[in-house]
């Protein structure tokens, strides 16, 4: 059993069309620009895995119209931990980035529904053991598999359903 990290600005950034590159910059470790209307927001390599509230705070500092100095502390702090001491310099925010991503959120794209899923219907399901013997199976019984030792292969055939 692994533990996966989760990407909370990735998350965040696919859900607001901003493109998102990390790179090995310590020096400058945020930076933003939009290039043919595509926020782009370059980060330091340690925010990869960074929380969430450290993603959110990011991003808030970029697009938030409320208290930014509280977000830079929390990215601050974030860094403090993960970097050796550095002198950071805050640069002026870009307002065409902002712009960008609040016509993104304006824009009608739902990011949540994933139109790639597709729901299918089994039609028959076909189990092989080492032997040769094939059992059959209709697609409205229960499959149950006591005496898994012996099975090889595991045919189902399915069909998208129509809707």
């Amino acid at each position: 059993m692994g533990i996966k990290m989760i990407d909370y600005l990735k998350l965040i950034c696919d859900s607001l069309g901003i493109q998102l590159f990390y790179n090995n910059n310590n020096a400058l470790v945020l930076s933003t620009d939009v290039k043919e209307d595509v926020p782009t927001l370059r980060a330091y390599k340690a925010f990869e895995f960074c929380p969430e509230s450290v993603a959110k705070a990011i991003i808030n500092y970029y697009v938030g119209e409320d208290d930014k100095k509280s977000h830079e502390e929390k990215i601050m702090e974030y860094l403090r931990g993960d970097l050796e001491p550095v002198i950071f310099e805050a640069y002026d925010q870009n307002p065409f980035f902002r712009d960008a991503i609040i016509n993104n959120i304006n824009t009608e794209k739902n990011y949540e529904e994933d139109t790639s899923l597709v729901e299918y219907e089994i039609i028959t399901i076909v189990s092989k053991d080492f032997f040769g013997k094939e059992t059959q199976y209709s697609s409205k019984e229960p499959l149950t598999l006591s005496d898994s030792s012996s099975l090889l292969e595991l045919e189902v055939n399915i069909k998208p359903l129509d809707t």
